[in-house]
């Protein structure tokens, strides 16, 4: 998944790895699911949520 940095390190990824890129697809996805929780959707991926048809 892609995070900017100030993202990934908000949400708790930086407990895991410097960066997202360096984390397990496991933790990439524990933290996706708190940004997800937070922001109350797939908003933050607009790209790939229109593309699956998630809102």
């Amino acid at each position: 998944m892609q995070f900017d940095d100030s993202t990934w390190k908000a949400y708790g990824g930086d407990a895991y790895a410097p960066s997202a890129a360096a984390a397990s697809r496991d933790q990439q996805i524990a933290v996706a699911e708190k940004l997800r929780e937070d922001r109350g959707g797939f908003s933050a991926w607009p790209a790939c949520s229109r593309k699956l048809g998630l809102q």
